[in-house]
């Protein structure tokens, strides 16, 4: 079992290859590949880069998720980031990501068990990356749907009443969403006033909201 993590990322980025051709086999030997209780540095290296190039594939998170949900038992700070195309810097806040991801395009609920118990496991400072990397990539993309626009919202919203999201860079998020033009001017207004509000940006840069309201306009 003398593996070096150079030959476990080789096999990692041909995996998503071998459990379409080979399924049986990788199933028969999910634990050696992924570990239990107590994952080698391969095994976690292994999952880190599943999550970075399987993106939003639905079948891959499902074979994926009893590896995920072993991740949160042991422990997600243990996991390595690695090859992540986005500007987060932890395999918490990178799987959040994914996981927002797959809320947004209708493949999970918010009450699916994983994305629950990766909730409360989370950082406040992970939870604000994760929303935060959704926001700035419906910014970039050219093909967000109503439906998907409207599904982001409603996921901003649940956290932002959780109340686990009070980190200054989520207003960031909120001027990505408001770039995208997807969402009415009410509810834009509402988004960056509450966070701005809430941590005091405004009285701090002797703003009012309609400045803030032109500065997100440019």
């Amino acid at each position: 079992d003398d593996i070096s993590l150079a030959d476990v990322a080789a096999v990692a980025l041909k995996f998503r290859g071998l459990l379409s051709e080979y399924r049986d086999w990788v199933e028969a030997r999910y634990e050696r590949i992924f570990g239990a209780d107590s994952p080698t540095d391969g095994q976690k290296l292994f999952l880190s880069l599943q999550i970075s190039t399987f993106g939003t594939n639905a079948e891959a998170f499902t074979f994926l998720q009893p590896a995920l949900e072993n991740a949160l038992s042991v422990g997600m700070e243990s996991y390595p980031n690695y090859l992540s195309s986005t500007g987060i810097n932890s395999f918490t806040g990178n799987l959040g990501y994914r996981l927002f991801q797959l809320y947004a395009v209708g493949e999970i609920e918010l009450d699916n068990e994983l994305i629950r118990n990766w909730y409360l496991k989370a950082s406040a400072s992970s939870i604000c990356e994760a929303i935060g990397e959704l926001c700035d990539f419906v910014r970039r993309s050219s093909d967000t749907t109503e439906t998907i626009a409207y599904r982001i919202q409603l996921l901003w919203e649940s956290l932002v009443e959780s109340e686990r999201t009070s980190e200054p860079g989520l207003l960031q998020g909120a001027f990505d969403l408001m770039a995208s033009h997807l969402y009415s001017h009410e509810w834009i207004q509402k988004a960056l006033l509450d966070e701005a509000q809430s941590h005091d940006v405004l009285w701090e840069m002797e703003m009012g909201f309609d400045d803030v309201f032109v500065l997100a306009s440019e």
